[in-house]
């Protein structure tokens, strides 16, 4: 079986795959509707003067819109500057977003103006476009929009054909795209932390046992990563200090950062006046996140033993740098360098994660899981890096964004198995570890049951003939008669003591065989009586034992084994003579009712307390007032109980007793009496 997998490899490096600010991209409503957008107007002029766009017929050599929900509209004119006027009501209290998000063909310059000077950035009337180029497939400039009305004049230089697409981005897709990504943060953060944590837990459990150690987080480290080949593996301080700090920030980190983009959208105008500062928030927590895979595989897998990995980890160390001044220095429009550095960035994330799960993980399930998982990211991060360079645009987003769903739905999928797995697995160890202690146990209690029958019972036997061949000795003193008596009364009891503990083993194993064959009760309290006649005559009991016979013997025949039903029936007299004080008395009657036969016995005795009601009939069970010579070990009734319940019978415990119930026990205040009733089927 696999030995206990590191989970926290997963929950430590699953967070920065999340982590690609090339999909951070503004995405518009998808209707240019609503409170955000007034109207579109457009016009062109030439040397033939003015005119608006509704009222130029559309052919060849005029302007036209492809739809006049949408603002896509083509110009086919060979002049060599085209004018372009939006008029846009912003009513939302925050700034939103205005831009051409979509432009290709033969344009050479795009100027912007604006009818009032709102804008700080603006130094002048206009703001030449030619530093940020239109190219082919290329994003276009985007300004902001303050609330309220506000005029807008784009002017196109071009040489030829070309095609703008215009957006306004707005607090309704903001909400959308924030509000769905933040849930989807929240909601993979929230179960990965929880999972993780739990499983951090239960990881503490079997690690009890080091806690006598000098050095506890080092056998904590052992106890759970359990490294392939490494059992043996000696940890320092260091080493131990080093692992629980990263992995300390990296939770923190990741803790802090997600809920404040879980909650950015509640003050979303950051993002318009700040608009690089998510995109380096994400960076930042890329090369953060690289940095912990560094230092837990520089510190934590055997390098000497992994000589294929040194080369890389070196090579990222060495072009760190580069990326963190990518994501502090480089400007946020310069998307052709900044979503690359993301894609190289998780690409490389990817890698540390097969290094780390290789080395790490015990288990092949999770192997396989893992492997899938890279593969689903390798590709998005690919797909990201080609198209982040130019280099083919048919993504858009959704396939990398696309194969990283599944790559996560995968991941959780797989962190799911790993925990239930090893739930099951550990619970399946569990029992049968108990299940062989079990075994054990009962091989041993067996053994020591055999030993007892055989070994123990054995001398007492002999002890008993001992005794009686030493008392027929015709000239033995009587100071040595009664000891010799003596001797072979402890030996019955010792006997009779060690074959009520066997019969109650062979009770609990179902092992004791009864015969059932037509009986007569009343013959059988009298054998029991009989066999309680020495016992009575004690100087410690001498009770009056009075058995009241029912006129009509014949109707108290029952189906019973003779044998158990005797030695039943005496231990339930015996345990009356033993708790009833000197000179008492017992009652035994018998009753029927249908097809049910009583036997009922009863005493004058201290009586029976509620507790003890409860407990009489458990093993070994001895009331408080037991008398001190009793060398009884609380078997008898317990054994009672059994052979009743064999015989579909029922046991009822009645304490104290009414005083007019018994007239002849004479019950009163010190002797307040008890009463057992049995209740067995009648015979044929």
């Amino acid at each position: 079986m696999p030995k206990r997998s590191n989970l926290f490899i997963f929950f430590l490096l699953f967070f920065p795959s999340f982590s690609s600010a090339g999909e951070y991209t503004i995405y518009p409503d998808s209707r240019l509707t609503g409170n955000f957008i007034g109207e579109y107007i457009s016009y062109f002029e030439d040397a033939k003067g003015s005119y608006d766009i509704d009222d130029v017929i559309a052919d060849d050599k005029t302007v036209h819109w492809i739809n006049a929900e949408k603002p896509y509209f083509s110009l086919g004119f060979t002049e060599s500057v085209y004018w372009f006027k939006v008029a846009i009501d912003n009513t939302a209290p925050v700034p939103a977003s205005f831009y051409i998000e979509y432009a290709y063909g033969a344009i050479d310059e795009v100027y912007f103006y604006s009818s009032d000077k709102t804008y700080s950035f603006m130094a002048g009337d206009k703001l030449p476009f030619k530093d940020r180029q239109i190219d082919n497939h290329t994003p276009a400039f985007w300004v902001q929009q303050n609330p309220g009305k506000q005029t807008y004049y784009f002017k196109v230089r071009t040489s030829g054909q070309f095609r703008v697409k215009f957006r306004l981005y707005g607090l309704n897709a903001f909400h959308k795209k924030m509000t769905g990504e933040a849930l989807l943060y929240g909601m993979f953060f929230a179960t990965f932390f929880i999972i993780s944590f739990i499983n951090y837990y239960l990881s503490l459990l079997p690690a009890i046992s080091v806690l006598k150690q000098k050095l506890y987080l080092t056998g904590l480290l052992k106890s759970y990563f359990s490294l392939k080949g490494q059992n043996e593996q000696k940890y320092s301080e260091r080493d131990v200090f080093l692992f629980l700090s990263f992995l300390s920030l990296t939770t923190i980190y990741n803790t802090a950062y997600y809920t404040g983009f879980a909650f950015q959208y509640l003050f979303q105008y950051i993002h318009f006046l700040f608009p690089g500062l998510v995109n380096y928030l994400f960076n930042i927590n890329g090369i953060l996140a690289l940095l912990c895979c560094n230092i837990i595989a520089r510190n934590f897998l055997i390098l000497k033993k992994a000589k294929p990995f040194q080369l890389f980890l070196l090579w990222q160390y060495r072009i760190l740098p580069v990326f963190f001044l990518i994501a502090i220095f480089v400007p946020y429009h310069w998307s052709g360098i900044i979503v690359p550095s993301f894609a190289v960035i998780n690409i490389m994330i990817g890698l540390m994660w097969v290094i780390c799960i290789l080395l790490f993980s015990q288990s092949s399930t999770i192997i396989k899981i893992s492997i899938g998982v890279l593969t689903f990211l390798f590709f998005g991060n690919v797909l990201e890096l080609i198209s982040g360079i130019g280099i083919i645009n048919i993504t858009n987003g959704w396939i990398e964004w696309g194969l990283r769903s599944m790559g996560i739905g995968l991941l959780f999928a797989g962190i799911l198995y790993n925990a239930f797995y090893r739930f099951y697995v550990d619970r399946e160890k569990q029992e049968a570890c108990y299940l062989h202690l079990l075994r054990q146990s009962q091989k041993a209690e067996t053994e020591i049951n055999n030993k007892i029958a055989h070994e123990f019972l054995t001398p007492v036997t002999a002890i008993v003939m001992g005794s009686n061949r030493l008392m027929k000795s015709v000239d033995l003193p009587d100071r040595l008669q009664k000891t010799a008596q003596l001797i072979k009364d402890q030996a019955i009891q010792l006997k009779s003591l060690t074959q009520n503990y066997l019969r109650v083993v062979r009770f609990d194993k179902n092992q004791e065989e009864f015969i059932f064959k037509p009986c007569n009760l009343i013959d059988i309290i009298e054998n029991a009586l009989q066999m309680l006649q020495s016992f009575n005559n004690d100087p410690e009991y001498m009770h009056e034992i009075e058995f009241q016979k029912p006129a009509d013997a014949s109707s108290y025949h029952i189906n019973a084994d003779e044998e158990n039903m005797i030695i039943a029936i005496k231990n339930i007299i015996q345990n009356a003579i033993k708790y009833t004080q000197k000179g008492g008395k017992i009652l035994i009657s018998l009753g029927r009712k249908k097809k049910k036969v009583y036997i009922y016995v009863a005493d004058n005795g201290n009586g029976i307390s509620d507790k003890n009601k409860q407990d009489i009939f458990f093993p070994f069970f001895q009331a408080d007032y037991q008398k001190d010579f009793d060398k009884g070990i609380g078997l008898g009734l317990t054994i009672v109980n059994r052979i009743i319940h064999k015989h579909n019978g029922e046991i009822k415990i009645i304490s104290p007793l009414e005083p007019d119930a018994f007239p002849g026990l004479n019950l009163n205040d010190t002797r307040k009496g008890s009463l057992f009733e049995i209740c067995i089927p009648a015979g044929d």
